[in-house]
């Protein structure tokens, strides 16, 4: 079912915190925005489109865009919202904080839902060992799973610190990214894709074993 209420843009990733009726929106452009669609209790249809200001203080204002279909001008050019630089992955954690990732700086984003307010948890430095970050999971123990779409081929683990652990990585496909990164819900195994393991259509679904940190 096409919903043009949840805006006409380069979709890349959402979240959803049912409890609320919210679901988080990120937008796959360098100059792309961070949105919000608060929905009603009777389902998605007749929500509100929002686009996120962040203030130099962190705190968080939601600016209603006014055409979400984008019938003249793009959604991201109709409210003067804060930019994400390319936005990717997105996740919730324990229905409170959501997560994004942006590719143009290498940042994962954390939102405070009932704070409203955003910061950085991870940014890039000399010798990082994340670059090329994209979809991105919590795991039981609250850490972060980030894939990498280039750098090292590796999915990475972030601590709430900001602390970076490679905890794998892909050998042998050079034109692949790593993708869809999960993880089962008895925190045993994880699930990553390779999206273009085999060729420009095929890619495989790995599964690994533990046992983890977490």
């Amino acid at each position: 079912v096409q919903h043009l209420g949840m805006g006409r843009f380069s979709h890349e990733a959402a979240a959803v915190d049912a409890l609320r009726r919210v679901v988080y929106l990120s937008e796959d452009e360098p100059d792309g925005l961070f949105y919000r669609y608060v929905y009603p209790s009777t389902g998605l249809l007749g929500g509100l489109l929002q686009a996120a200001l962040l203030a130099d203080d962190g705190s968080v204002t939601w600016l209603p865009v006014p055409d979400p279909s984008a019938a003249t001008v793009q959604c991201r050019l109709q409210v003067p919202a804060t930019v994400f630089r390319g936005g990717e992955g997105l996740c919730i954690m324990d229905g409170r904080v959501v997560f994004l990732t942006t590719k143009g700086d290498n940042r994962v984003w954390r939102y405070d839902i009932p704070g409203e307010r955003m910061g950085v948890v991870y940014q890039p430095s000399p010798g990082s060992v994340l670059s090329g970050v994209d979809n991105i999971t919590v795991t039981p123990g609250h850490d972060l799973l980030v894939c990498e779409d280039g750098g090292n081929m590796e999915v990475v683990a972030v601590e709430l610190n900001g602390a970076a652990t490679p905890i794998m990585r892909l050998t042998g496909q050079p034109a692949s990214e790593m993708t869809g990164v999960t993880v089962a819900p008895d925190g045993r195994r994880v699930y990553v894709g390779s999206q273009r393991a085999i060729s420009t259509s095929r890619g495989i679904v790995y599964e690994v074993s533990g046992p983890f940190p977490w």
